[in-house]
């Protein structure tokens, strides 16, 4: 979830790592860089981790205001080096 403005560190946003929610932070707006419009890329850091988000939009809905998304998301202990990985299936709505 991304929340707020961004402050001197970009914008902030939350994650839960190992059952904690996790504060990490990005200087990109929630939709990311990519030459595919349907496609983003984010990467958040913070003092112990770094996490990359590869993710695809599907479905959209223009009359709920809705879309479905579909990607890898990897997360990297800066201390350990130990990197995971899983894939997520999720939705935005308003």
């Amino acid at each position: 979830m991304q929340a707020g403005a961004p402050d001197e560190k970009g914008w902030l946003n939350f994650l839960n790592v190992d059952g904690k929610q996790i504060e990490f932070y990005t200087k990109e707006s929630s939709s990311g860089e990519n030459d595919d419009e349907n496609k983003f890329t984010i990467k958040l850091e913070n003092d112990n981790y770094q996490v990359t988000i590869d993710a695809i939009i599907g479905e959209v809905s223009v009359e709920s205001d809705s879309a479905q998304t579909h990607g890898i998301m990897k997360v990297t202990n800066k201390k350990t080096k130990a990197t995971g990985s899983a894939e997520f299936e999720g939705g935005t709505g308003c």
